[in-house]
This record gives structure tokens, C-alpha cells and sequence, in this order.
């Protein structure tokens, strides 16, 4: 087979899946190429070095370890592993399976889902991880609470009188103090 003569019907039959993995694999690399050319034009005298990007990953646990969920960061390589064996999940989804795991999917590519390409790699794939760390709870506000702390002067100007105190438990922040009551 030749890349010309696959089509859609060579997906949809669930054939050649050993030719059209590679192939989605070799249009991502394309699509990076032609990226970094685009880029370079736009921005004169910067390169861009593909060997050196990554996709970055922020992973989060299912659930919550001391009451606070736990977060890390991974980088990955650009460049998928060399060797996959592809095999049809389903009849949507061609998957790719690298030979040392070969019982979990590395890549799930939805030929007829506009083309989705989902990437599931190891932590022991990863250039870079992060410690893992937890992020602060943030207090849940109103849309009008957010208006008086981003736009104090705005929301006093045009809402004289209507402001209603709020407070942020750890600092007891009251953005009402600064707004004029209709008392005066």
C-alpha cells in the first residue's frame, strides 16, 4: 500500500493498521516541522528547537491525599517512541501500544472524530517531574464580588450603596470599606 491509496474505508474496515499508525505519526512530526518554520519567519533571529521542546503534563491525584488534591508536572519529548504495534481498540479508535507495555495503550487515535490523537505516557517517559505539590484552596466569589476587588473605583462609581462586605477569611479583607454607603 502506498500512503495515496489509503482512505477513510481502510480505517473504517479496521485493515492496514500497521501502515496507518505511522502515517498519523509522521503528519504530527510534519505539522511540528512546518510549525517551527512558520515561527522562525514570524520571529527573525529565534529558533525554535523542536529537540529540546516538550509537551508538559500536569497530573493531579484521583483522590484527595490530607484533604488537599496533590498535582505534579512532567515534560515529555515531542518525538513518540520508535517501534509501536498499532491494533484497532474499536471500530473508532486505532492504538498504539509500545512493545515494553504492551498490555497499556500509549497513543488512542479517533480516525473519525476529527482526528483526535490522545497520548498516555509512563512518568518514566518524562524528561523532567516535578515534586508533587498541592495548590491553595481558592474561596468561591459572586460575579459581583469579583467586579469590586478587579474594579474597585468602576464598581464604586456605578454602584453606590449596593455593595454588599465580603471578606476573605484569611486576610478579612473587606472591599465594602472602600465603597461609600448610601448613608452619606
Amino acid at each position: 500500500y502506498t500512503k495515496s491509496r489509503l482512505a477513510e474505508e481502510s480505517f473504517r474496515s479496521q485493515q492496514n493498521d500497521q501502515i496507518i499508525g505511522p502515517i498519523v505519526l509522521e503528519l504530527i512530526e510534519k505539522w511540528h516541522a512546518e510549525g517551527k518554520i512558520a515561527f522562525e519567519r514570524a520571529n527573525p533571529g529565534v529558533t525554535l528547537d523542536l529537540d529540546l521542546s516538550c509537551y508538559l503534563c500536569v497530573s493531579y491525584s484521583k483522590t484527595a491525599i490530607s484533604s488537599e488534591r496533590q498535582y505534579q508536572i512532567h515534560a515529555f519529548p515531542l518525538n513518540y517512541p520508535r517501534n509501536l504495534k498499532w491494533a484497532y481498540k474499536s471500530a473508532s479508535c486505532l492504538s498504539a501500544y509500545d512493545p515494553l507495555i504492551p498490555d497499556k495503550a500509549l497513543l488512542d487515535w479517533y480516525g473519525l472524530s476529527g482526528g483526535q490523537l490522545k497520548y498516555y505516557p509512563t512518568t518514566n517517559m518524562a524528561r523532567f517531574s516535578s515534586q508533587p505539590f498541592n495548590l491553595p484552596t481558592i474561596e468561591v466569589l459572586s460575579l459581583t464580588q469579583k467586579a469590586q476587588i478587579l474594579f474597585p473605583e468602576h464598581f464604586k462609581k456605578n454602584h453606590q450603596g449596593l455593595a454588599q462586605p465580603i471578606s476573605d477569611s484569611s486576610t478579612s479583607l473587606s472591599v465594602a470599606e472602600s465603597i461609600p454607603s448610601s448613608d452619606n
